[in-house]
């Protein structure tokens, strides 16, 4: 009981890191300016994983909850 509640935990906590880390690089991203195609394109694989984590985590990208409200969404 208690190795399981621990090691959800530990998953969770390392999901979370993953994802502030994620959001921390995004929100450094140089945008300020008109970019190159190179950061254009590393600008959108920041944002891509960042949706992608908040996906993992249990966040819907659709109703932004993390109880989703939308199920009837195809």
């Amino acid at each position: 009981g208690n190795k399981v509640l621990i090691d959800r935990s530990a998953n969770v906590f390392k999901k979370n890191e993953e994802l502030f880390e994620a959001f921390a690089r995004l929100l450094d991203a140089d945008v300020n300016r008109q970019p190159t195609e190179k950061e254009f394109q590393k600008y959108h694989e920041l944002r891509n994983e960042c949706r992608h984590l908040m996906w993992e985590v249990g966040y819907c990208l659709h109703c932004y909850e993390f109880i989703c409200t939308c199920e009837g969404l195809d």
